[in-house]
């Protein structure tokens, strides 16, 4: 089988450079080239980048697929390329595109695809997406780990926000503001090497709301706790809790509310048990979900269901 991933965005591109990553050790059978058009300052890997600029060697890779995995939406159909428009396709939402624009959702059933979300929170725009977590080679990442510092004092907390707006920067900044012993890192615009570079040295990373995106993942990967809860988000919200605990049986992070995170930054600094039984619980839930393996098997599945129902 023959697996075409196209991703408008450099983010996206990297989820499908992760995806091309993981068949390509885990899989004989299902062969797959991710393409994506933009790149930014974060530098991620890639298989083949800038479709307008490759455009024949795309649809000849187009139409030997047999199968099309688009991140996020049809970008440029029909005009962009040649299409028959009997490939079998998946749609994968990714967050920002689907919460601007639900009508995405309604053009993927349209298109009888099956759709994927990479965070539970997107599970509400529509009852036929499903999770599929994002892969990650583990070995390669606890490469970026070093050993944590014994005392924890300073405490070293790490945040990568992509939208300091929506991933609760202020609410991080103004409670270690108001604490001593506690070192703020806060990465941004860096390339994705650098940022894991950074990850690796720190004791707990913050994930502000409950989208647990990349950043949080990488953390559990890692063997960092991770710090994440219900602060003002139009997705940090009771539904998207209860979801995550029907999908994943707990909750993989240290939680706060928006009022006590200082309180539990503290708690979290002075327990050294605490710290250890939120490691185990993030390197547990990266294992259960986020390994190549896994990822791999359940896509698999996903790529033969399509095929047989096209």
């Amino acid at each position: 089988m023959r697996v075409l991933i196209l991703s408008p965005g450099d983010d996206t591109g990297a989820v499908g450079i992760q995806i091309k990553g993981a068949f390509d050790r885990w899989s004989e059978d299902i062969q797959v080239r991710a393409v994506r058009n933009n790149d930014n300052y974060a530098r991620h890997p890639f298989d083949v980048s800038g479709w307008y600029n490759n455009k024949t060697m795309v649809n000849e890779l187009y139409q030997k697929a047999d199968i099309v995995h688009w991140m996020e939406w049809f970008e440029g159909e029909p005009t962009l390329w040649n299409r028959d428009y009997k490939k079998p396709v998946v749609l994968h939402h990714h967050g920002t595109r689907l919460r601007e624009a639900p009508a995405l959702y309604r053009v993927g059933v349209e298109r009888k695809a099956i759709q994927l979300a990479s965070t539970v929170d997107l599970l509400r725009y529509g009852p036929e997406i499903r999770w599929l977590p994002n892969p990650y080679n583990s070995e390669w990442l606890k490469s970026f780990r070093d050993a944590p510092h014994g005392s924890f004092r300073p405490l070293e907390i790490f945040h990568s926000p992509t939208n300091r707006a929506i991933k609760g920067t202020q609410t991080l900044i103004e409670a270690t503001d108001a604490l001593e012993g506690y070192n703020l890192t806060i990465s941004e615009f860096r390339t994705w090497t650098d940022s894991l570079v950074l990850k690796g040295r720190s004791d707990v990373y913050y994930d502000g709301p409950y989208g647990l995106g990349n950043n949080a993942v990488e953390a559990f990967g890692m063997g960092i706790p991770v710090i994440a809860g219900l602060v003002p988000s139009q997705w940090a919200t009771p539904q998207t809790r209860r979801h995550m605990i029907d999908l994943w049986g707990d909750l993989p992070f240290f939680e706060h509310n928006t009022n006590n995170l200082a309180e539990r930054l503290r708690e979290f600094a002075e327990d050294p048990n605490l710290r250890q039984t939120h490691k185990r619980l993030g390197l547990d839930h990266f294992a259960r979900f986020h390994n190549e393996k896994q990822v791999v098997r359940q896509l698999s599945a996903i790529y033969n269901e399509l095929l047989q129902s096209s």
